[in-house]
């Protein structure tokens, strides 16, 4: 497990654009046709696409060769100004010119959210490898989230999405926001060969405080977001969200090198 910690929010939605960069870079260089990424919702990502989209030549070409999934979604049409799919389409896959066979959208809008779980887990199956001995998909890569309740993706304090063992792809009722999410579930999130939370603002700090604590001291976890497997887990926090966190805790877990800017980099925090 890691924590990187960036100044601002721009640094942090920079830093995860280079980790994605850089890792399906890698990979399909050696041995994969596609990267197959997961994307997430909210604020945080907005910051995110919008540094993808900025140009970058030299980034573009790399972006439209992966795949796009969505890991989860309101219950509202995908054009709705509250969709996911709206979100990463019209912040970065539409000005990238990313083909619309590699966009995988879920429909948030759909009269019947169990059985669009069921189809779209069905595309996840046939679009996304199985990692070595095992029978589920592995994302190369999921971008997550944090509440300040502990939620990530749509998998709520107290839900039934929490317990499913045998999906991958779920609706889940979330009576604390009296709505309905589509999300995967831990299976789904824990297969994935990296995790990564994109956490930014004072709000999320006393949770991020209480979290690691308990990770240093092996406590049980509590909120949802601690079900996550630590074995290729990365946060990314701005320094408002880290600011509770002792920094004892900070450096045991921080990175041993961190490269330096790109010129694309740079650029972005040029016009941020």
């Amino acid at each position: 497990m890691e924590i990187r910690i960036e100044e601002t929010p721009t640094e942090l939605a920079i830093a995860g654009a280079r980790l994605l960069l850089e890792e399906a870079s890698r990979a399909m260089a050696t041995h994969q046709d596609h990267y197959n990424v997961a994307l997430s919702g909210g604020s945080t990502p907005k910051t995110l696409y919008r540094v993808l989209a900025e140009g970058y030549d030299t980034n573009q070409l790399i972006l439209r060769r992966m795949r796009y999934f969505f890991g989860d979604e309101r219950s509202v049409p995908n054009d709705h100004a509250d969709s996911n799919v709206r979100l990463a389409k019209e912040g970065f896959l539409d000005a990238l010119d990313v083909p619309i066979s590699h966009v995988h959208t879920v429909n948030g809008g759909a009269k019947n959210l169990d059985a669009e779980a069921a189809l779209y887990e069905e595309d996840i199956r046939t679009y996304v490898p199985a990692s070595n001995g095992s029978s589920l998909p592995a994302f190369d890569l999921v971008f997550l989230g944090m509440g300040e309740d502990g939620h990530t993706a749509s998998l709520f304090p107290g839900t039934k999405a929490l317990e499913v063992t045998d999906r991958l792809f779920v609706a889940n009722k979330v009576p604390q926001l009296k709505t309905e999410r589509l999300t995967l579930t831990y299976p789904a999130l824990n297969a994935a060969r990296m995790r990564v939370v994109l956490c930014g603002g004072k709000g999320k700090a006393p949770v991020l405080k209480e979290i690691f604590t308990r990770i240093i001291n092996n406590e049980a976890p509590v909120y949802p977001i601690e079900k996550l497997e630590r074995t290729n887990l990365v946060w990314i926090l701005d320094r408002e969200a880290a600011s509770q966190v002792p920094d004892e805790i900070l450096n045991k877990f921080a990175p041993i090198t961190q490269p330096p800017p790109s010129n694309w980099e740079k650029a972005a925090l040029s016009v941020s």
